[in-house]
């Protein structure tokens, strides 16, 4: 039973067909998905902080940031989970760079100023309107995630 299950969760529906999670990657590959994410990410954080401040709300940075980190972990979570399957040594050690450098990260990202403003002067405005109660704990976990590294403080 226990494996029946595990490989039902291991099939991921593709076009109607079912596939295993990808476990073949190439030397290099690994490291140019992580880096292709990250910058993917870079690129929606400077599109959501370029919104005017009059303009900012809960779909448009608050959604927004969460939709561009999710999605970052989303597609790079196959690769950096090699560190602790693959056979080959080789990719094991690129898997494990991966997730050092996306956990550095997601330091240096729960860390900035910018976003942290960003963040909460779109739960203040969004406050005014009728938020549902699953956005308003997407709003405050988010926010909680950069309180705890210290942005709350002057």
């Amino acid at each position: 039973m226990i494996l029946k299950l595990g490989l039902l969760l291991a099939l991921i529906p593709n076009s109607g067909e079912a596939s295993v999670i990808k476990y073949n990657y190439k030397p290099g590959e690994i490291t140019a998905i992580c880096d292709v994410e990250v910058k993917r990410c870079n690129e929606a954080l400077s599109k959501l902080l370029s919104i005017p401040l009059s303009e900012k709300d809960f779909s448009n940075t608050i959604e927004a940031f969460e939709f561009a980190t999710s999605e970052m972990r989303t597609k790079t979570s196959p690769a950096d989970f090699m560190k602790y399957v693959s056979t080959d040594k080789d990719i094991r050690k690129e898997a494990d760079a991966c997730e050092e450098m996306l956990s550095q990260y997601a330091v240096d990202l729960y860390t900035r100023r910018d976003i942290y403003d960003a963040l909460v002067l779109a739960e203040k405005k969004s406050a005014k309107k009728k938020l549902n109660p699953i956005q308003k704990r997407l709003a405050e976990q988010t926010i909680k995630s950069f309180k705890r590294n210290g942005l709350f403080l002057p």
